[in-house]
């Protein structure tokens, strides 16, 4: 039984998304434009276009405006929207496709940056920890209870606040906090265990699963998941 890990199958929103364009070369003295990719996301009872705005990254009216509507037009569930998605300037380049696939989980990594810069760790290591946690999945929940992007459980969270941040009031909830604690948490175990394969199953185990029995066949796997993925990520 994983230490801290077992997702649960959770539901998101689903969508189909069409690549519409990735920015040209551009000349050295410019930035390049930003890339977009377009959702196509289907309305539920009780969206509006502030909530679906939010989620993506779009202002409200950018929405209604990118589907000839007004914002005081009604859109029912069950009707398709076309989102603008602007990504992040920055994100590696080959990334796995099921992220791609999601750009609103792309909008994660500015936050993602942020954490592994304030607890210094490598940022593809945080990355693909996540990625191999939740798929970069803040409403994933596992049947243990552990949370987020990271997917630490509570009272680990509350640990790492308390103990490694000294910091009230995180939330693991939030997006942003979520992965400030687990990459926190992540600066503990390579700071603590022999090697990053070590640190890495002890993500999974717990560091005193790992110094009392060593890495289990499962904490050997899922390190090994990360190793593979981190490419990915750099």
């Amino acid at each position: 039984m994983p230490w801290h890990r077992m997702l649960a199958a959770t539901t998101i929103v689903v969508a189909t998304v069409v690549p519409v364009g990735v920015a040209a070369a551009t000349p050295d003295n410019s930035s390049p434009p930003p890339r977009t990719r377009t959702v196509q996301y289907t309305v539920r009872a009780g969206d509006s276009f502030s909530a679906i705005g939010a989620r993506f990254g779009i202002s409200a009216g950018a929405l209604a405006k990118a589907n000839g509507l007004r914002l005081t037009s009604v859109v029912h569930p069950g009707r398709m929207l076309t989102v603008p998605v602007t990504l992040p300037a920055g994100l590696p380049d080959h990334l796995p496709a099921d992220l791609l696939a999601q750009p609103d989980r792309l909008l994660l990594y500015p936050l993602f940056v942020a954490a592994a810069k304030e607890a210094n760790v490598p940022l593809d290591l945080l990355m693909a920890t996540a990625y191999i946690e939740s798929g970069w999945k803040q409403a994933a929940v596992s049947a243990t209870g552990a949370l987020g992007v990271g997917q630490l459980r509570p009272e680990t969270a509350a640990w790492v606040a308390a103990v490694l941040l000294r910091q009230g009031g995180l939330d693991p909830n939030r997006p942003a906090d979520n992965l400030r604690l687990s990459a926190r948490f992540l600066r503990y175990l390579l700071d603590t265990m022999p090697d990053t394969r070590s640190a890495l199953a002890a993500y999974y185990q717990g560091p005193g699963s790992v110094t009392r029995q060593g890495i289990t066949a499962t904490g050997r796997a899922y390190a090994a998941k990360i190793l593979a993925a981190r490419p990915a990520f750099a």
